[in-house]
């Protein structure tokens, strides 16, 4: 018999309005119109949970931001490639340049690895 009432998932309860409070606090990342940045995403850092206690850590937030710096590099032995394996190099990395002008993240990445034989010396 459980005499403190607890029950898995009970609507109404604080730890369920919490866990929707985990979405809130991310909504700078998120493109969902229903996510909108409120005052409890731009005052709270985290969110903890222990046994029998959730802590809030708050602090002033600001916008989230990144910078890409460096350039587009990808070593590649067109020696020991066939003839198709090197147009199709070719053709995605000037893909992946071409998304990134648009600020769209890059496709093909596992691909443009194994295309480089050990996996190294990529990107």
């Amino acid at each position: 018999m459980n005499v403190y009432g607890g029950v898995l998932k009970r609507n109404g309860t604080f730890i369920e309005y919490t866990k929707s409070l985990i979405n809130q606090l991310n909504a700078h990342y998120t493109e969902q119109p229903h996510f909108m940045v409120d005052v409890f995403t731009r005052t709270t850092y985290t969110i903890h949970y222990y046994d029998s206690i959730i802590l809030f850590e708050k602090r002033v937030m600001v916008k989230p931001s990144s910078k890409k710096t460096g350039q587009f590099i990808f070593k590649f032995d067109s020696t020991k490639k066939t003839y198709f394996e090197r147009i199709k190099v070719d053709f995605l990395t000037k893909f992946i340049r071409k998304l990134q002008s648009y600020k769209i993240k890059g496709f093909f990445i596992n691909e443009m690895i194994r295309l480089s034989g050990k996996g190294e010396d990529y990107f």
